[in-house]
């Protein structure tokens, strides 16, 4: 009982000294204004898309139908944090495949825009990327950078 008692009190102290959580939408404002200043900083167009939540700009539209989250896409790309630290990347003019419904959801929204051949640039808050907890090469709330070319898909 007294070893229960004791966990019970250190558990409640870990969370009472936890630093509160930040809603969705109040990081999503927060992620906003850092991506803006970013492109504005480096002199950067894109476009935010309401429905998507995410910035793009897509500067070859590619041929063909849309993908969706079930599909095998095959990729070039470059993931990165907005201050610059590249996270992955296909070396030269090496592909690579996975399936689409592995990733984050905001590289899902950002894939979802291309067609077979299409290339963009896309600027994703950081509750569609990694989150509030980030993973083991990114830390919590990070906005990501991620540059593609959908080369196929099926």
């Amino acid at each position: 009982m007294k070893n229960t008692l004791l966990f019970f009190g250190l558990t409640v102290l870990l969370f009472a000294c936890s630093e509160p959580q930040t809603s969705f939408e109040a990081q999503l404002e927060i992620d906003r204004e850092k991506i803006e200043e970013y492109l504005e900083e480096n002199n950067l167009t894109a476009t935010y898309d309401e429905e998507l939540q995410i910035y793009h700009n897509i500067t070859e539209e590619g041929v063909g139908s849309t993908l969706n989250s079930a599909n095998l896409v095959e990729i070039k790309y470059s993931e990165a944090t907005l201050d610059g630290i590249v996270l992955q990347s296909t070396p030269d003019d090496a592909t690579r495949e996975f399936q689409l419904i592995g990733v984050p959801q905001g590289l899902q929204r950002a894939l979802s825009q291309l067609r077979i051949g299409g290339k963009g640039t896309f600027y994703i808050p950081s509750g569609l990327g990694y989150g509030q907890f980030g993973n083991f090469t990114v830390g919590p709330n990070r906005n990501l950078i991620f540059e593609a070319e959908l080369v196929n898909f099926r």
